[in-house]
C-alpha cells in the first residue's frame, strides 16, 4: 500500500476494548500509518492506553455528545444512526485535508494479522441523487 495513506477508525465507549487490541495490531502491522480516531474519552483512552508510536501519528477527533454512551440500537432507536455513521466520512475528509493521498476506514473490531495488501488507488466520489 502506498506510505501515503492515512488510517481512519470509530471507538466508543462500547467499543474500547476492540479499539485498544486494533490499536495494538495497526502498530504492529502498519506503523508509519497515522490513525484518524473518532472517540469519546472511553474510546480515545482505550488507544492511548495501547499508542507507541509518535504522537503525532495518532488524530483523534471528538464524537458529539449527541452519540457518546449509545449503542447502535439506541443510536438507531433516536434516528441518530445515519448521523453517527456520517462521523466515518467526515474522519476521511480531515485526512485528505491533512494532505494524505488517501483515506481507508477501518472498523475497530478489526485485527489485522498482517500488512495491509497493496491497493490500487483510484479517485472516485459520490454525489447525491438526482431528484
Amino acid at each position: 500500500m502506498p506510505a501515503d495513506v492515512a488510517l481512519c477508525s470509530m471507538a466508543t465507549a462500547h467499543s474500547a476494548s476492540d479499539a485498544r487490541i486494533f490499536a495494538l495490531s495497526l502498530q504492529a502491522f502498519e506503523p508509519a500509518r497515522h490513525l484518524y480516531l473518532g472517540a469519546d474519552a472511553s474510546g480515545a483512552a482505550a488507544v492511548r492506553s495501547a499508542w507507541t508510536l509518535p504522537e503525532a501519528q495518532l488524530h483523534v477527533v471528538a464524537v458529539p455528545s449527541e452519540f457518546q454512551g449509545r449503542d447502535r440500537e439506541r443510536l438507531k432507536r433516536y434516528g441518530k444512526w445515519t448521523a453517527f455513521q456520517m462521523l466515518k466520512a467526515d474522519l476521511l475528509r480531515r485526512a485528505l485535508s491533512d494532505g494524505h493521498a488517501a483515506a481507508l476506514f477501518l472498523d475497530c473490531d478489526i485485527l489485522l494479522l498482517a500488512p495491509l495488501p497493496l491497493v490500487v488507488l483510484v479517485i472516485f466520489g459520490l454525489r447525491a441523487p438526482l431528484t
